[in-house]
């Protein structure tokens, strides 16, 4: 349907802040920053840069003298800039883009680091940029945005990170730190109200049991208005409503020895995103099928008779979507086992996200240290939405009930070593991150000319392993060489099946149905159905459904297999000179 999206932001004026309570939120943001002040007298007094501690290179360096295209962002100047989540860098960090993915909004976003990133979030398409919270790398997007509150420091690594991070990180990585528990009695709480009801909290509370175990709790929540209003109920779009709670325990149970455990729970819930329609033609892949399907055999108008754009801001038809998706309909793979929403509620976007992060830290001697992170996440993306029309006609034309379910495991260690009076720096290490990911697209019987809809079903499994080395030894006072390599293993697997629910023909093509094969994106993609059984079939009729063809036959239950195995070596050689206190 022909039309210009007109959205606009959705970060309120905010009224004002109501309650800083419990110790000032400077109190636990003024400790770095007190750091930084100091060394910025310093600095100042001897004409040099403020020094900035980084991990780039996974171990902490001043970033003057780190050879790797750094932002970094302190407490207090993420506080400055008020940054909320990780969408709010956009602006702040240059060559950084972070975009809602679809429907999903806040609750799943693409990172695109100098062009590269990920064009979709379907659990068979890898990011570009590597995303780590505490060391822990995180796999999918999903749930990203949600885990930034009670956070130390931002950095973002710009340009391939292949010896040391390695997986999906060609375009850069961002990393994020959260505040540590630390041996004081402290903590913060914040509460804002804004306009369309916008009531957010956050806080922390920092425990010290004693000078071994400390422990901190986190939360932060946030519960916003739609502004985009249905005229046909009393919906809105574009709405939020998020919940978080995080606990670390600090641990030292020998002088030598620190461990960090993180627990984590993060949920959002949205009523959908909408388009504002601002033009119609009947001419177009959507509506002509429509047409063909409903309104002309029925002596009915045009959708674009029907259904003109409003022309009110803010303002869309809205009601219910589609009736049930096809994987609950009799035969379907959920049939008798189905949500009591699925044909009840319209647009929605739902997101549940656990980790559970473990950190250890131990000193061999003065010049060597081994660290182990151990990590497992599980996230859960549930959405429905209109995939053309967002919620801007009554019933959208093409509805999608999409569910993404990853469960992560990973284990890296590595060992750093300082020799030679701080000549050489070194660090060896191993990665092993195991990925499950299983996605269900259903659509529906629909107003698309589809009677019946498709579901989609598919499973991933991906094993990652890697050795890694990488060594810096100073020829001259400022004259460094670092060299470094990295060895990559991977095995994906991935399982797809593509059916109905009545083993009937799921698509009216401009208005018809073919008698035995349908063809699927026969418009965006031309030549899409070209070479299977004469040209007339983009799916293959199956036992039970219509299956999705592939390089080699079907299996006994129609799906489609396959599996490859990757290997690659990633070496790396760099000069770095220190040409002035302040120019490296």
């Amino acid at each position: 349907m022909g039309s210009a999206r007109a959205i606009p932001t959705r970060r309120s004026r905010l009224y004002g802040l109501l309650l800083t309570s419990a110790a000032s939120m400077s109190a636990l943001m003024t400790v770095p920053a007190l750091a930084q002040t100091a060394s910025t007298a310093e600095s100042a007094s001897s004409g040099g840069l403020e020094e900035i501690v980084v991990t780039a290179r996974k171990r902490s360096e001043d970033i003057q003298k780190t050879p790797v295209s750094i932002t970094a962002m302190s407490p207090a100047e993420l506080v400055q800039d008020n940054v909320r989540d990780i969408s709010d860098l956009r602006g702040l960090v240059p060559n950084l883009e972070i975009t809602p993915e679809s429907n999903y909004g806040h609750a799943a976003n693409a990172l695109t680091i100098r062009g590269i990133g990920q064009e979709s979030l379907v659990a068979n398409v890898d990011p570009g940029v590597g995303f780590y919270m505490n060391g822990l790398y995180i796999a999918r997007p999903e749930g990203q945005l949600l885990g930034f509150f009670d956070v130390s420091g931002v950095q973002v690594l710009k340009g391939p990170q292949g010896t040391l991070f390695g997986k999906n990180t060609i375009g850069g990585a961002v990393l994020v730190d959260t505040q540590l528990p630390t041996d004081k009695f402290e903590g913060y709480a914040i509460f804002r109200y804004g306009s369309y009801n916008r009531i957010e909290s956050e806080g922390a509370l920092n425990i010290p049991i004693n000078d071994k175990i400390q422990i901190r709790v986190s939360f932060a929540t946030s519960d916003i208005d739609g502004y985009i209003k249905d005229l046909l109920d009393s919906g809105t779009k574009d709405d939020q409503h998020e919940k978080s709670g995080r606990i670390q325990i600090h641990l030292e149970p020998m002088d030598d020895l620190k461990i960090d455990l993180l627990g984590e729970f993060n949920y959002h819930h949205d009523d959908g995103s909408a388009s504002i329609e601002t033009a119609c033609s009947d001419n177009q892949y959507v509506t002509t099928n429509y047409n063909g399907a409903y309104a002309i055999p029925n002596g009915k108008p045009t959708y674009c008779t029907q259904f003109p754009p409003l022309g009110k801001q803010y303002t869309v038809y809205g009601t219910p979507h589609a009736a049930d998706p096809t994987g609950c309909l009799p035969g379907g793979y959920r049939a008798g086992n189905c949500n009591t929403y699925f044909g009840n509620e319209a647009a929605f976007t739902k997101v549940e996200v656990g980790t559970i992060n473990l950190r250890m830290n131990y000193a061999i001697d003065e010049n060597l240290a081994v660290k182990s992170v151990t990590g497992f996440r599980r996230s859960f993306l549930n959405d429905l939405g209109g995939e053309y029309d967002d919620g801007g006609s009554p019933n959208c034309l093409y509805c999608e009930e999409d569910n993404t379910t990853t469960q992560e495991y990973s284990q890296e260690v590595n060992l750093n070593g300082n020799y030679w009076d701080g000549k050489l720096n070194f660090t060896v290490g191993a990665v092993y991150v195991d990925q499950e990911s299983g996605f269900a697209q259903n659509t529906g019987p629909d107003f698309d000319g589809d009677p019946t809809g498709y579901s989609f079903l598919d499973s991933e499994s991906f094993e990652s392993d890697a050795a890694y080395a990488q060594a810096t030894y100073k020829i001259t006072e400022d004259l460094e060489f670092t060299g470094g390599a990295r060895y990559s293993y991977d095995a994906k697997t991935v399982q797809s099946v593509l059916y109905n629910a009545v083993g009937l023909p799921t698509y009216a093509a401009n208005g018809g149905v073919t008698a035995q094969y349908v063809c699927y994106f026969r418009n965006e993609y031309p030549g899409y159905c070209q070479g299977i059984d004469g040209g007339k079939a983009g799916y293959e009729d199956g036992v039970g459904g219509y299956y999705l063809p592939g390089p080699g036959a079907n299996n006994a239950a129609g799906r489609q297999v396959a599996s490859h195995r990757y290997y690659d070596f990633d070496p790396r050689a760099q000069l770095s000179y220190q040409v002035t206190p302040d120019i490296f």
